[in-house]
């Protein structure tokens, strides 16, 4: 292992050559939840709305493409999540400068999680096994980021893309020698947008728009904007390769592991260009904040083991 801590390792499904399937749902909902707010609590948190609706739904299927020698697996995960946040308020005073809590309408925090996976399996002859896995998953969030001092109107709107993706070859060359190899990838976008700046990712109009994040010392709340208002994107990618052989008698493994993963350049762009301190609506202090980044990584393994 290249790092330490905790690995799993998972045997997926192949298929089969009889076509089943399995569906699964599940659903809470808010009034049919108790409440452990008592009048104590309450003296502490002024008034709080308790909202919770949790939907995960998935399906799997499998069966054969071509019988004794091509399987499918395929999967579809939908969950759907709305949550509310404990002392979190929109703002009702009309000052840009000033938070004050509109107790009639609480926050909460929504958003979907969908995703599709589909995994081949190839007999290609009696020795030679080819698994092909593939998996996309679109999150999506429209309050990312708030909490108890982050404001509904502070949230960032967050988008999501990953698409895992592998390749794994395997040859049982002998009772007492099998050959191994495999190779994977992973593509991951990000977007961070505020609500004011909707899908626009020009930086001179994002920092044109007059709507700043402010951050109050009074009650140690921010206001007005995100901050940052939009980082457009973010990117992942990694290649693996890993191919061993293993003697079985001995528990003899040799082999490579390499992978590299490069962050695709990206911003921090703030509407107004900046953001600002204040005390009970009083100027601290403001600060200018944007920047670029970019990020990655190589690594090469060699190993040899016996047991």
């Amino acid at each position: 292992m290249a790092y330490p801590g905790l690995y799993i390792d998972m045997v997926p499904k192949d298929g089969g050559n009889r076509f089943s399937g399995v569906m699964f749902g599940d659903f809470t909902y808010e009034p049919w939840s108790a409440s452990n707010l008592t009048p104590e609590l309450q003296r502490a948190v002024p008034r709080t709305l308790p909202r919770s609706t949790i939907s995960p739904t998935s399906t799997r299927v499998c069966g054969p493409i071509r019988k004794d020698r091509l399987w499918f697996y395929a999967a579809l995960r939908y969950e759907a999540l709305d949550v509310s946040v404990v002392n979190d308020y929109y703002d009702k005073n009309p000052s840009p400068y000033l938070y004050e809590a509109d107790l009639s309408r609480p926050a909460h925090d929504s958003g979907i999680v969908p995703n599709e996976s589909v995994r081949l399996t190839w007999q290609a002859t009696q020795k030679n096994k080819v698994q092909f896995w593939f998996t996309n998953q679109n999150k999506a969030r429209e309050f990312y980021n708030i909490a108890s001092n982050v404001t509904p109107d502070a949230r960032e709107v967050s988008t999501r893309v990953r698409q895992p993706i592998t390749l794994k070859w395997s040859r049982p060359q002998t009772n007492k020698l099998l050959f191994e190899g495999a190779c994977g990838g992973a593509h991951l976008f990000r977007q961070r947008l505020s609500a004011e700046c909707d899908d626009v990712l020009d930086r001179a109009t994002i920092q044109a728009v007059p709507i700043y994040s402010i951050t109050d010392l009074a009650n140690n709340k921010i206001f007005g904007a995100p901050s940052p208002a939009i980082k457009p994107s973010a990117g992942y990618v990694c290649r693996s390769l890993r191919d061993h052989l293993r003697h079985r008698s001995h528990a003899l493994k040799a082999g490579i592991e390499a992978s590299s993963a490069r962050d695709r350049t990206g911003s921090s762009w703030y509407t107004g260009d900046l953001t600002m301190t204040f005390n009970a609506g009083v100027p601290r202090g403001h600060a200018a904040h944007p920047n670029r980044y970019g990020d990655g990584y190589s690594d090469l393994q060699l190993f040899v083991q016996d047991r």
